[in-house]
């Protein structure tokens, strides 16, 4: 929750009042793996929304603090934390994309889909064209962050889906390619990987060739 008086003064914070098992069951089962998750999810909110606060009213002086207090006889979880808040738009739009069908969309197959949106977690791509082939662009991405499915959601975020996403893509650009260059798969590689063991003391890079069928499908484009 939020005291109003230590945020800007043209914002408007509104409390939510929600039925937690019902909440943790939709989260649980739609958005998240468990429920478990969900809750570390919750507290990674609120941390979250103390780094908005930093960002957004760097001369507010406000010690950042969460808690998560349970009252198990009650049957209730409080998390409360002196970021920044949400405003009522805000909430309208969260409410809106849980409640209005974004998280029966989320799981297809068994698999979750994901969308850009202005309050989720931050994501960082970045993108360089290599070169254009056939109306197409063969890129190279490097990413900061580790996000579900980061590199599809960004691409088709631009407007332009990864070639052969069945997922995010574009299902009538995907049947062209399967027919005038047989690309049956994601057009997506991981060209390298790069890590360190030992606190830092021992880097690690792993490279791998552009896989045999991306090579050939590349090949096809003119």
């Amino acid at each position: 929750m939020q005291d109003t008086a230590l945020t800007a003064p043209n914002a408007e914070i509104r409390r939510a009042g929600v039925d937690l098992n019902g909440l943790m069951t939709v989260l649980g089962k739609h958005l998240y793996s468990t429920p478990v998750v969900a809750l570390r999810e919750l507290v990674q909110n609120a941390h979250d929304s103390i780094i908005r606060r930093r960002i957004e009213q760097p001369g507010v002086e406000v010690p950042s603090r969460i808690s998560v207090q349970v009252d198990a006889g009650a049957g209730v979880l409080r998390i409360t934390d002196t970021g920044a808040g949400l405003t009522r738009q805000e909430i309208h739009d969260y409410l809106a994309t849980v409640g209005v069908g974004y998280t029966r969309g989320l799981r297809q197959g068994g698999e979750r889909h994901v969308q850009v949106n202005a309050i989720g977690k931050e994501s960082i791509s970045h993108f360089r064209v290599l070169e254009r082939r056939g109306g197409h662009s063969y890129c190279e991405v490097r990413i900061e962050t580790g996000r579900t499915h980061q590199i599809r959601v960004h691409a088709q975020h631009l407007g332009h889906p990864v070639a052969g996403d069945d997922k995010y893509g574009d299902p009538a650009v995907n049947k062209r390619l399967r027919e005038q260059i047989g690309l049956k798969r994601l057009f997506l590689h991981a060209a390298s990987l790069e890590f360190a063991l030992d606190d830092g003391k021992s880097p690690y890079v792993l490279n791998a060739p552009l896989a045999d069928e991306l090579v050939e499908a590349l090949d096809r484009l003119k």
